[in-house]
């Protein structure tokens, strides 16, 4: 199979996952509160299954790195995940979700740091351009998702789509099956260098590290949107399900500013990213009313950004061990996100959801700050050198 056809066959397969998932992901903060009663509890759970996947991710990706495969390590995590979202449609208590996510994590990790790697392997030309592509086609099975998960969710209810999205899960699995994978020099594996940290491009640290500073602000407000929306405005589930879908529809402009980081670097992107959060923030403090929360929730402002962190994560990836590279890195974001998140939840414990709201906007506005200094050399529209 030719590498073009190997392309499309991700992209074909974004497309068919995000259909699948956002028939249910928009009432899933929901399903798991009620099993939860806490956001403190529920950001626990969250976080804690998030980081031992995260640490079995390193492992399964230097194993990936020294086999020089990355396809049987996501059939394998596909495979989990049939028999974990089964269950997940079974479950009654938080215990019961926490001990499946440690489970599901363990094993389901295989595949997250693999596919990245597969991925950074086959777009690595116009990569601004082709990730927006597949960014979109992503988006637009999130829409045909989205238009009927809310008719879904209020006449099967969560537990039989899970069920669904269990079945169907053989769809994507078939389609990595399908794709043409050269094999890479393999390496020697031991102990001592299974935990190892890659090689990381020092010209794409302050990158990170700005990107932190993002995950910490998107911690803070967590899945409550669709809480806030439905308990606290007073919004219905086929509502959400519509604004849901409106915010999908308009974030198709990924291959826009996949272009215009092509052209121009990532310096606009991120500019345009920072001060629509902070008008996003902003807006949603002031909204007192459904209508006027969706109007200012579906306005397109986070696509931008992660169209051009992907290509400068995927840049700096071929600089390194791209597994491992990729689960390294999200380690350390799962970490830095646990504390904020647990801590924002016992906030919107202690008060109410709407306090993490005041929260983020402040961290929006300060994050002009860290911005500044990224860029303190760049103009802004000046192409940023390839990271080396």
């Amino acid at each position: 199979m030719k590498k073009e056809d190997s392309s499309k066959l991700l992209l074909i397969n974004n497309f068919i996952q995000s259909f699948r998932w956002s028939i249910v992901s928009p009432f899933m903060p929901l399903f798991y509160y009620s099993l939860a009663g806490s956001f403190a509890v529920l950001n626990i759970v969250n976080y804690s299954s998030s980081i031992i996947a995260s640490i079995f991710a390193i492992i399964w990706a230097r194993i990936s790195d020294s086999y020089g495969r990355r396809k049987p390590f996501i059939i394998l995590s596909y495979i989990t995940g049939i028999a974990t979202t089964y269950m997940l449609a079974h479950i009654n208590t938080i215990y019961e979700l926490l001990i499946l996510k440690i489970a599901g994590s363990i094993i389901g990790s295989a595949g997250g740091s693999s596919f990245s790697a597969l991925l950074a392997k086959k777009f690595k030309n116009n990569r601004g351009k082709v990730l927006g592509t597949y960014n979109a086609l992503g988006i637009a099975g999130g829409i045909i998702g989205n238009l009927i998960s809310g008719y879904i969710y209020e006449n099967y209810g969560i537990r039989a789509t899970l069920e669904y999205i269990s079945y169907s899960t053989v769809i994507p699995l078939a389609i990595v099956l399908l794709i043409d994978e050269e094999p890479e020099e393999r390496k020697p594996l031991d102990i001592k260098s299974m935990f190892k940290p890659p090689k990381i491009p020092k010209s794409f640290i302050k990158y990170y590290l700005y990107h932190l500073y993002v995950c910490g602000k998107g911690a803070v407000t967590g899945g409550i949107y669709a809480i806030y929306f439905i308990n606290y405005l007073g919004g219905s589930p086929q509502e959400w399900a519509m604004v849901v879908t409106l915010t999908s529809f308009l974030s198709l402009s990924s291959p826009f500013f996949g272009s215009l980081v092509d052209k121009y670097g990532v310096k606009f992107a991120y500019y345009y990213s920072a001060i629509g959060w902070i008008l996003l923030d902003i807006g949603y403090i002031l909204a007192n009313d459904p209508v006027t929360f969706a109007i200012i929730f579906v306005l397109p402002i986070s696509a931008a950004y992660w169209v051009a962190y992907n290509k400068i994560i995927f840049d700096a990836s071929d600089k390194s061990e791209r597994a491992s590279f990729f689960s390294y890195l999200g380690l350390i974001s799962s970490l830095s996100s646990m504390a904020i998140g647990v801590t924002a939840g016992y906030i919107a414990d202690m008060f109410d959801p709407r306090s993490l709201l005041i929260i983020s906007a402040i961290l929006s506005v300060t994050g002009l700050i860290p911005l500044r200094i990224l860029f303190r050399d760049e103009c802004l529209h000046r192409r940023l050198c390839s990271i080396k």
